[in-house]
């Protein structure tokens, strides 16, 4: 399939950059999306030596903005959708507040399923093919302790493309599913709070391996996609061979012992008063 124009989320930094220059190598013009304004932008003017590029600035966690790029998707027609914009929090679920944990939720389901649909309803609407990648993990497969919320918000990911792409794959509209293991991006600078982590432990691959691997899925059309030796075997071993404690063995020996501790936080006051206490 040949391919006119790209729409990029999370095109700021990460595989997201990496993507854009991949794809203007390739001659296909973008769209760059993110909510970082100057790095977007400085993406933008790296890649207009070779294609033309726009820009989307945004946060795709809130409703407006989310709209705004539903628009740009009915508008644009891009016949190639990367829903790569996602957040991570390593970390026992209780060291966090539910709040914290919510924007998890809404920015790798709600957003990346807007994305998905509305980007598949806009080619279809218009009689075009294309393909939409949605930017899955490893972590998907797993029962996960450290990343329970990040872990489970994936597996959505990859039951909803494999699902969504049975739908319009006959209408000529392919949904991927895209599952690197840890790529040595800002995701791991934010969601752990030092870059270094990982990347000192030897398994995290560079973003520009994870876009190579991500365009010759693309190439391919083909609807699953594992990469990184670990996290292959460990994704395949999951699927189809070994039981959970195996798996909680080798996530603990390789990746889990890595982990800084984190504190428990603790649940706000909330005084009940007699209309709100709960009766056994």
């Amino acid at each position: 399939m040949q391919f006119r124009k790209a729409l990029i989320t999370g095109a700021s930094s990460g595989i997201g950059e990496a993507l854009a220059h991949l794809l203007a190598d390739e001659g296909i013009d973008l769209i760059l999306a993110g909510r970082d304004v100057e790095r977007l932008e400085a993406v933008r003017r790296a890649v207009s030596d070779r294609v033309s590029a726009q820009c989307v600035v945004g946060d795709l966690i809130d409703s407006e903005d989310r709209a705004r790029m539903v628009q740009c998707l009915q508008s644009e027609l891009p016949d190639l959708v990367i829903n790569n914009a996602g957040l991570g929090l390593y970390g026992e679920a209780l060291s966090y507040s539910f709040p914290t944990l919510q924007k998890l939720v809404d920015l790798n389901v709600s957003a990346m399923m807007e994305v998905a649909v509305e980007a598949a309803r806009a080619l279809v609407t218009a009689g075009k093919t294309g393909v939409i990648l949605n930017v899955s993990s490893a972590a998907a497969f797993q029962v996960f302790p450290s990343l329970c919320v990040y872990s489970a918000t994936k597996a959505f990911v990859n039951q909803f493309s494999e699902s969504l792409d049975a739908e319009t794959r006959h209408q000529g509209v392919r949904v991927l599913v895209s599952c690197p293991g840890v790529v040595d991006t800002r995701f791991q600078e934010r969601a752990l709070g030092d870059s270094n982590v990982l990347h000192k432990a030897h398994i995290a691959m560079t973003p520009e391996k994870a876009a190579k691997a991500m365009w010759k899925q693309i190439c391919h059309q083909k609807a699953f996609n594992a990469f990184g030796r670990r996290y292959k075997v460990l994704c395949f071993l999951s699927r189809h061979l070994s039981p959970r404690w195996f798996t909680m063995a080798f996530l603990r020996f390789f990746f889990l012992r890595k982990l800084p501790d984190r504190e428990l936080v603790c649940s706000p006051d909330v005084s009940l008063n007699k209309s709100t206490q709960l009766e056994n």
